[in-house]
């Protein structure tokens, strides 16, 4: 057995270098569509084809940014109609 084969690997971080160029793009989009759900906010990005929903949803946690989580809200079961 080699010795460094016995080293576990260093974790890669990919999530930067993926959207690090489109930070600015980014942030702009949050703030130009603030209902936007990260599924619809994937579909604005303009490398929507090589990065994944869960990446920009890890970036935008990175950024400390918000966005829309739900598409609708759930009923208020408690009021009687």
């Amino acid at each position: 057995m080699k010795p460094e084969t016995s080293l576990p690997r260093k974790r890669q971080r990919g999530v930067q270098l993926k959207l690090a160029p489109y930070e600015q793009k980014i942030r702009q989009l949050v703030a130009d569509h603030p209902d936007a759900t990260l599924v619809e906010l994937h579909a604005l990005l303009p490398n929507k084809d090589n990065v994944t929903v869960v990446t920009l949803l890890h970036f935008l946690k990175r950024l400390k940014m918000t966005w829309k989580q739900r598409l609708l809200l759930r009923q208020n079961r408690s009021v009687k109609t």
